[in-house]
């Protein structure tokens, strides 16, 4: 096993987090089964107080998982220094097959727990809570994620050889990939034509308020600039042209601006998600989430396209 004290840290949080949401388990299922806020019981006021108990635990949680992602990303980028071949977090998440998913993974359960936050803080503004089924029958989705996310990390860390060579970023995505193919048979120039009529897409629904048409469309420029990142743009962010990664954004030599542009890009999506779901369960709106969705998809959009621009000015022609 691969090993190192930022890992050992890690995988201490992860742990306990995993722990805090066990020892949740027996609240939740009895504020599932026996919730009725008519009723003067003690039962029911001693379940409130238990909301009030289970509530905090699971923000501290949830809001500690949104902050590992990055921290879990710069884990990976310190490891690839203990295996041969690896000069990023590419190589890391390829040593076995668990790492795509673990990562996978743990964008969706940031997802999720993003959007539990923001139901559970509108549903604290009502006074009976009308909310707080749906708040449980989404914990019990965390619930599931992070157990399953604590045994896929425990076979994904334990499946690391040191001796073993590992692919590198180049043989990964660069021109003699065998890897990764752009999605709808396209070429980068489609893909970047898609990336940004979609951008106008997000931007004509927002106006409009057609929010179904904005989360669709989110989702769908969520997978385009993957690609439109991986084998155009971040080109330009390494200033070689057959330098095509993901992951050596975030080092220190482009200045970490893989926090940026995947911050923004991840962000922006779960924003419109998020909002479609809460304005479902509840009677908000969620015109502020949609806001801060476009204004984050904007930043990536335009930091993206300011690296080619200064390019081009800096060298008067394109990679």
């Amino acid at each position: 096993m691969i090993f190192s004290k930022s890992l050992v840290a890690f995988l201490f949080v992860e742990a306990t987090i995993g722990l805090l949401f066990i020892f949740s388990f027996y609240f939740a299922y009895m504020i599932l089964t026996r919730w009725n806020f008519n009723s003067p019981s003690k039962l029911q006021y001693t379940l409130e107080k238990r909301d009030y108990f289970v509530s905090l635990i699971l923000y501290f949680a949830l809001s500690t998982k949104v902050v590992l992602l990055p921290f879990f990303i710069n884990l990976l980028n310190s490891l690839s220094e203990k295996l041969p071949g690896a000069m990023c977090a590419a190589g890391v998440v390829s040593a076995n097959e668990y790492g795509q998913i673990l990562l996978t993974l743990k964008v969706v359960i940031i997802f999720i727990s993003g959007t539990w936050l923001i139901l559970n803080a509108k549903d604290k503004l009502e006074v009976n809570l009308p909310y707080i089924k749906p708040r449980y029958y989404l914990y019990l989705v965390l619930f599931s994620l992070i157990l399953l996310e604590l045994l896929i990390e425990y076979l994904y860390f334990t499946n690391i050889s040191t001796e073993e060579v590992v692919l590198c970023c180049s043989a990964l995505y660069g021109m003699s990939s065998a890897g990764l193919t752009l999605p709808f048979g396209l070429d980068i120039y489609g893909v970047l034509s898609l990336f940004y009529a979609t951008w106008v897409l997000l931007f004509l629904s927002y106006i409009k308020k057609y929010l179904l048409i904005n989360t669709i469309a989110n989702i769908f420029y969520l997978v385009l600039s993957f690609y439109a990142l991986t084998y155009f743009f971040s080109t330009y962010v390494y200033e070689l042209p057959t330098h095509k990664c993901p992951y050596c954004l975030f080092q220190k030599e482009y200045y970490y601006v893989g926090y940026l542009l995947w911050g923004s890009l991840i962000g922006g999506s779960f924003y419109s998600i998020a909002g479609f779901a809460v304005a479902k369960i509840t009677k908000f709106k969620t015109d502020y989430l949609y806001r801060n969705s476009l204004i984050l998809d904007t930043i990536f959009i335009a930091v993206c396209t300011l690296y080619v621009v200064v390019y081009y000015l800096k060298n008067g022609v394109f990679l």
